[in-house]
């Protein structure tokens, strides 16, 4: 049976955004099943610095903003899809379509030796499915001169290393399609899906950027990342698109649906397919080994700040897919004792942003506010807890 929410379920949401806003300063949440988006809303200022002006414009569902390293779900679809076309293979070097690649990847960085970096030999390739899952590249950095000499840091295919994988895809992805990365996107994924808002250029043609958080001011740091077409070396694939959680959640939607219907829960229903069955699976699949699982569940306990043993995570208790992290805890509790399922799939941005794919509870979630530092803050993820208890209240599936 479909999830719904009632009336009142409804108003409970939009007064959690309400509270949400008044220390945010803004809040976006968007909420879909698999028959399509059942709630759209936000609370809060369009821009913050104008709290306490008489006039102030309110933000809008269709406010724009930079939603950071969401962005490797997007990049990663499109890598897939060129192995559903047989373009690629989930093996293929990667490091021969871009040599600076190559040499990036020929030596692994092992340590430091008074100051200085000690170096070995790497051959082992750099294979698309070891990039996608986040077990190769490390650093990150918007400029291409940064970007290209980083060393690898792991042995390829044995640690996961939340790095610059996606930037990679990001930069070497127009070598490979033989055009730019957004107009690959936009033909391919971003119009058949009707999300006319994501972009990489929100200041060539959209309206301007929502900057609702009270923090650094992000008309300085979202123009640092990403300003005008002309001013960007690169799509930097890891983080640098702008969309907003109306536009995001056509995605999830179409993906969460997808599986349903593989798991035979829904009928196929739609007729633009982005996504393969066994691509659409391995979204949901855990792609790690086994030495990588700890690393894995460190970084998030130390991201989400995890101290109480309800949802502190062991090595097992997450993973990774194709294009996202997994929540694969081995006692098969809801998140925190309250939230999202097993098997779910879901990522973050750095200035706020939190989605989720719940096949299980058969809904797609995309919140959102506009603060920095968004990974490590108290206030954000305090506010990400909140909203997801209060999305799985109002379906009534609160445990």
């Amino acid at each position: 049976m479909t999830p719904q929410l009632s009336s009142s379920a409804k108003e409970s949401l939009q007064a959690v955004l309400d509270k949400q806003a008044g220390y945010l300063g803004g809040a976006f949440l968007s909420v879909a099943t698999s028959e399509g988006v059942i709630f759209n809303s936000c609370s809060g200022l369009f821009d913050q610095l104008e709290r306490g002006k008489q006039n102030a414009r309110q933000a809008s569902t269709s406010d724009v903003m930079w939603y950071a390293s969401t962005t490797k779900l997007i990049i990663a679809v499109a890598y897939l899809q060129l192995v559903d076309r047989g373009t690629l293979t989930l093996d293929t070097d990667m490091t021969q379509f871009d040599q600076r690649l190559k040499k990036a990847a020929s030596q692994r960085l092992v340590t430091f030796v008074d100051g200085k970096p000690i170096y070995e030999p790497n051959e082992v390739p750099v294979r698309l499915r070891d990039m996608l899952n986040n077990q190769r590249l490390r650093s990150r950095d918007g400029a291409v001169d940064s970007l290209v000499h980083k060393p690898i840091t792991e042995n390829p295919g044995t640690m996961f290393e939340y790095g610059n994988s996606a930037d990679w895809l990001g930069l070497i992805l127009p070598a490979i399609t033989k055009e730019p990365v957004e107009d690959y996107l936009r033909r391919n994924i971003l119009d058949p899906l009707g999300m006319s808002d994501t972009t990489f250029f929100p200041l060539n043609g959209l309206i301007d950027l929502c900057r609702c958080g009270e923090f650094v001011d992000l008309r300085k740091t979202v123009s640092t990342e990403s300003d005008r077409k002309e001013d960007i070396e690169y799509c930097v694939g890891g983080g640098g698109i702008y969309s907003n959680t109306g536009d995001y959640i056509k995605l999830l939607h179409h993906l969460l649906v997808q599986r349903l219907f593989l798991l035979g829960q829904v009928p196929k229903e739609s007729s633009v397919t982005i996504l393969s069955d066994e691509s659409i699976n391995s979204l949901f699949k855990p792609s790690l080994p086994d030495s990588a699982l700890p690393g894995m569940a460190a970084m998030l306990n130390r991201w989400f700040m995890q101290t109480d043993q309800e949802g502190l995570l062991e090595a097992g208790d997450a993973n990774w897919g194709t294009a996202a992290a997994m929540y694969t805890p081995r006692d098969g509790r809801p998140r925190g004792g309250f939230g999202r399922e097993p098997d779910t799939i879901g990522w973050g941005g750095a200035a706020g942003t939190e989605f989720w794919i719940d096949p299980s509870a058969g809904i797609a979630v995309v919140w959102t506010t506009q603060q920095l530092p968004g990974a490590g803050n108290p206030t954000v993820l305090q506010a990400k807890k909140d909203i997801e208890r209060a999305v799985y209240q109002a379906f009534g599936m609160d445990h």
